[in-house]
This record gives C-alpha cells, structure tokens and sequence, in this order.
C-alpha cells in the first residue's frame, strides 16, 4: 500500500478537482489544457501540524497542464501527492509573512514546468505514474477524514495523541524492585529505539535516511545510575512522572560531551533568570528539534523524566526538564536530509519555545523588581531610622505599601519597627509606582556602601 511506503506530508484537508478542454491551449502546446482546481478550507490545524488547535487560511489554487502523455501521467503524480498529503502546508506564507497559511505556490507558465514539477514529487518519493495509478484508483474516493486519521496514524509510533513519544509512568519501570531490575526494565523500555520501525518513525516525520547509534555501554555509565536513582526517588513521591522519550538538537560538535557528560545547564541560552520550571528544552517529535542542529545531520535521543506540569506548549509538545539526574541520552539519530514540512514544524517549534523562555524571564524580572523594591524600603528606612523619625511624607506612603502587602502585623513590626499605623483615610497617598521605585533603586544604590559601613543587616 502506497501511504505505508512512502514519507507522508501535513497537508490540511482539501479537495482536488480537474477538467479537460479542447479549446484552451497551455502556452508552447498545441493540445487541450487540464485545469486543476484545489480547495482547501479554514479549519482547525491537526496534531501532525505546527499549531494543533489552532485555525489556518483557507485558500483555492488553480493549476494548468497540457492534456498530452507527459501532462496526463504528472496529474496522476499529483492525484497521488495530494492524496498522501504534500500539496500544500501549514506555515508562515513566504509571499504575505502571514503566519498558518500555505508557504509556497506557482506561478504559470514556469520554464521547464513538468521537468521540474516531477523532479520535486521524485524528491519527495513520490513513485513513477504506473504505482501512483494503482494507489489513485484504490484511494481517491477515500473520505477525507479517513485520509487525515491515515496521516495521524502513521505519525502514531508509540502515543494515541498522535504527538509525543514512548511513554511510561515511572512506577511501571522503577516501582518496588531491586535497581538492578529497574535497569532491566529501563533497557527494555528503550528496545524499540533501535528497531526498524523506529528508523520508519523518524522518517513518517521527515527525516530522509534516518539511522540510530545507540550511547556505548550506556548501562554502565555514571549518567545512567543518576537516571536510575533519580527514577527511584519519583517514584517513591506521591507526584506522578513518566519516562519518555524525546529529542534534542544540537551542533554537531557538543554532541559527544553530552553523551559523556549530560547537558550543562551553564550553558543554557537565554534562561536569564533561574525558576522553578525552566530547564532543558525537549521536542515530542524528531522535526521539532532539526532546527536546533545548526545545519548539522544529527540529534540526541533522550529519554526524560517529566512530570504532567514540565510539558509545555498549545500542543504539548514541548517538554522542559531541569534536573540533569533527570535526562539521560540514550541514542544518536542521523539523517541524511529532511523535508520543507519537517522544517517548518522544527520552526514553529522554535518559536514556541522561544516565547515560553521570554514569559519566563519576564515574570522573573517582575518577581526580581518586587524583591528589589522591598529591599529598597528596608534600606531606605534603616537609613532614615539612623538619621532619626523619617519624613512624614514619604512615611505615610511606606506605611500605606507595607500594610497592604504585609498582612501579618507581627511582621510589619519586626522588619519595619516604628512604622506609623496606615491611615484610614488614605486616597489621598500615592503608592509606589514603577518610575518612582526606580528612582529610589538609583538613590539606594549610591547610599548602600555607607549603609553597610554601619553595620546594618537587612533582616
């Protein structure tokens, strides 16, 4: 069957109609004209696109060929392209930088147009006319929705989802044995990376060529009894974890440091801030992470410990893990090339993350302005304690901030002791706003040094 030989494409549903006429003529053809009209309609995108749930355009395309026996037998091509999903794809269009439309099209008449239109079907393997005929005349009266859950279903190696990979809950694999045995089970739950049908998986999201070196004598390295331990420690918490498998690129030249060593969370880009949350990022699916190789041919497989809170993303295909104990590379997945869909779903995917790491690092800068501000207080009233009563001015504001965001009245007389009482009537004190607090941030800066030369710790 045609659909399991073949790498299978993303494209949204549609529908792809044709007529021939005898009496318009395709430029440089002195025959009859095939006029190929798709449609494809606004819907929600599938789990095999870059933003399941999301909507994309609709659009309708026109297309012409020459109705001979090299226009006839490139139709049949394009029956069975269309069929098998490579038509069209969700992305960000290259002619309106529209986000979740088609990205490419035609133009006619385009020079060397049948020439080429085959070379690019044979790239995307694609078989001859004859094969496509037998598969067009079988398929093309399929329902459309069986076509998508066809597409769904050869993307679903390991998970019903249609997104992630392998995966098990932790007390399946770590649960009340011996380590010994967990690492049994472990070897075990990996077995399937190093089948054929593993290698197919990869291919089904359009990595071309793929092959899989395993990590040497992976059992008996130091990462993987901190894998095997840590496992432990999750399953003994009330929490519930799973042990997946994910993927990371990389440039090809860290690949073998992490092999030996794991990731090193120093070298982290963009994580400004350290939180509960942030790590190492890890996509579902091989095509999410082909953009991160860097221009490289290969990627780490891993295989991660995740609670349901690590997995992130609209389509939850982003898992983000922050203990080392808690990743472990088992494998290496070469490539010899990909196709344009896997790399747009690898950039949708960087997108993502990107916008996960910037929500991050900006709630963790106004976490970081509130400690800052509350410092400011306790420092800028030691001061003034030191100098004597503070201005009633700026007292009363202090009093009015620190009583309504320090509840608890035996803490506002333990760090802000003498404080006036907050007033009932109050309306008329500003409360601190962000501009102001700057400008107290530039005056506690300059007095900090003398503050400390006076021996005061902050409580």
């Amino acid at each position: 069957m045609l659909l399991n030989s073949i790498i299978k494409g993303d494209m949204p549903s549609g529908s792809m109609t044709w007529r021939k006429s005898d009496t318009l003529t395709c430029s440089g053809y002195s025959c009859g004209t095939i006029t190929i009209l798709y449609k494809i309609s606004r819907a929600c995108q599938k789990p095999y696109h870059p933003s399941p749930g999301q909507s994309h355009q609709g659009t309708f395309r026109t297309a012409f060929l020459p109705d001979n026996d090299e226009g006839n037998k490139l139709l049949t091509r394009l029956r069975a392209a269309f069929l098998c999903g490579f038509t069209f794809r969700v992305g960000t269009s290259l002619t309106t930088n529209i986000p979740d439309q088609g990205t490419s099209r035609y133009g006619y008449p385009d020079e060397n147009y049948i020439s080429r239109c085959n070379s690019e079907l044979t790239a995307l393997h694609i078989p001859g006319e004859a094969v496509c005929a037998r598969f067009v005349s079988k398929h093309e009266n399929s329902d459309p929705a069986a076509v998508d859950a066809v597409l769904l279903a050869s993307r679903q190696f390991y998970d019903n989802d249609g997104r992630s990979l392998l995966k098990q809950n932790v007390k399946e694999i770590f649960g009340q044995i011996t380590l010994a045995e967990s690492s049994s089970r472990l070897v075990s739950f990996l077995g399937d990376v190093w089948t054929d049908k593993f290698k197919q998986y990869a291919r089904q999201f359009g990595l071309i060529g793929a092959t899989v070196e395993p990590v040497p004598n992976l059992i008996h390295t130091e990462i993987f009894k901190k894998f095997i331990d840590e496992g432990d420690n999750c399953q003994k918490s009330d929490s519930e974890f799973d042990v997946r498998l994910a993927f990371h690129g990389t440039a090809e030249k860290n690949i073998q440091p992490i092999l030996q060593h794991g990731l090193d969370p120093s070298l982290r880009k963009g994580q400004i801030y350290v939180l509960e949350g942030q790590g190492e990022y890890f996509g579902a699916n091989p095509s999410l992470s082909l953009g991160y190789c860097k221009g490289g041919n290969k990627m780490i497989i891993f295989a991660i410990i995740t609670h349901d809170s690590d997995i992130k993303g609209p389509a939850q295909n982003i898992a983000v893990v922050n203990k080392r104990e808690r990743q472990l590379p088992v494998a290496v997945l070469s490539f010899e090339s990909y196709t344009a869909g896997a790399m747009g779903r690898s950039y949708a995917f960087q997108q993502q993350v990107a916008k996960l790491l910037n929500d991050a690092n900006e709630k963790a800068k106004v976490a970081r302005q509130a400690r800052m501000k509350e410092r400011i207080i306790r420092l800028l009233l030691q001061r003034e304690y030191f100098a004597g009563i503070p201005p009633k001015a700026w007292a009363e504001e202090v009093a009015v901030y620190v009583h309504d965001h320090i509840r608890n009245d035996e803490e506002v007389d333990i760090y802000f002791p003498n404080l006036p009482a907050r007033s009932l009537n109050s309306s008329d004190v500003a409360m601190l706003d962000a501009d102001k607090c700057e400008r107290e941030a530039a005056v506690a800066r300059n007095q900090y040094e003398s503050i400390s030369k006076c021996k005061f710790k902050a409580p």
